[in-house]
């Protein structure tokens, strides 16, 4: 008889966590539909992107934010490519994500 208890008390535990595993299961699916809501947002990003309705349209466009190097911003472009990445100093790619008119900025 005693093993026959210990057996029913097991299976008691079992089910409690497994009804405690499946609600926190429940729980968790349910907090993934939740709606996202944006109450505020500003940006200013790459590809002359200078508003978050700016940004949306980019990205439902498909469009690609990556660009030449400036030539506003006082860099030797001609020096600063080099193919070999462990070459110092140098960038191995000649274009990336750059914010433009970042040189009219006055931090004054």
């Amino acid at each position: 008889m005693a093993n026959d208890e210990k057996l029913r008390e097991y299976l008691r535990r079992a089910l409690s966590d497994a009804r405690q595993a499946q609600k926190r299961l429940r729980e968790v699916e349910a907090s993934r539909r939740e709606p996202i809501a944006i109450v505020g947002m500003a940006c200013r990003v790459p590809g002359g992107i200078g508003s978050p309705e700016g940004l949306w349209r980019m990205v439902d466009s498909g469009g690609d934010m990556v660009g030449d190097f400036p030539a506003d911003r006082g860099w030797d472009l001609d020096g600063l490519y080099d193919p070999d990445p462990d070459h110092p100093g140098t960038s191995y790619t000649r274009r990336g994500g750059f914010l433009s008119d970042a040189a009219d900025f006055d931090a004054a």
